[in-house]
Order: C-alpha cells, then sequence, then structure tokens
C-alpha cells in the first residue's frame, strides 16, 4: 500500500514487463541494495524485498485521503529481528 502511496505511476505499469526487469534485476544475485527512498537491504531481505516488489503492480490504487491508520501499516510490514 505504502509502495502505491509513493509511487502511484506503478498502477498503470505493464505487469509483464515491470516483473520481467524486476526477475532480470533479482538475477544478479545482489548481496545488498541502496535506496534514497529506504534503508539498505541486505542479505537475505534482498530476496524478501524482490518478491514484495513483485506484487506492486498487483496492488489496489492508492486513495488520497482515504482513512489510513499508518502506524498499523508500518507495524503489518515492520521486520523482527530476534
Amino acid at each position: 500500500m505504502l509502495n502505491r502511496a509513493i509511487a502511484p505511476w506503478t498502477a498503470m505499469a505493464d505487469a509483464e514487463k515491470f516483473g520481467r526487469n524486476l526477475r532480470n534485476a533479482s538475477s544478479l544475485s545482489a548481496a545488498r541494495l541502496l535506496s534514497a527512498h529506504g534503508p539498505t537491504v541486505e542479505g537475505p531481505m534482498v530476496d524478501t524485498l524482490m518478491e514484495a516488489m513483485s506484487r506492486i503492480p498487483g496492488l489496489p490504487q492508492w486513495l488520497p485521503g482515504a482513512d489510513v491508520d499508518l502506524e498499523a501499516a508500518l507495524d503489518a510490514h515492520r521486520v523482527r529481528r530476534h
């Protein structure tokens, strides 16, 4: 949901082309991903991020002004480390 909020263009993305490019990037087997929009992702979380990104084109469209509990959304996606 938050990905759609910060990148509404993903609603118009061709899911097949998006997926193909994501698979190409994933095939590089990066150990670390850097982002201007989020934290550095390392190790096994790289695969987790790629899998999550593959779902972006199918996410529901973001509705500005929608009553969203941001903290609940963040809690649902927060990684718990032991």
